[in-house]
């Protein structure tokens, strides 16, 4: 897994993309999930929030809050 290389210190570009049909918003959550859960603590993440409402990146922060 190449998260837990020494040499890895961001992962980008992940995130949620409200362009594909609302059927599919479930399974970009749960990637979503899978993957945070292996990026370490000192690691950057890169998020996108495509076409969310008022596309401020609220609507995605809380769905995990």
């Amino acid at each position: 897994m190449l998260l837990r290389q020494p040499r890895v210190v961001a992962l980008g570009e992940i995130g949620i993309d409200h362009t594909e049909p609302p059927h599919q918003w479930h399974r970009h959550l749960q990637l979503l999930e899978i993957v945070l859960f292996m990026v370490q603590p000192e690691q950057a993440v890169i998020f996108h929030c495509r076409e969310m409402t008022d596309n401020d990146g609220t609507d995605a922060y809380l769905l995990h809050v």
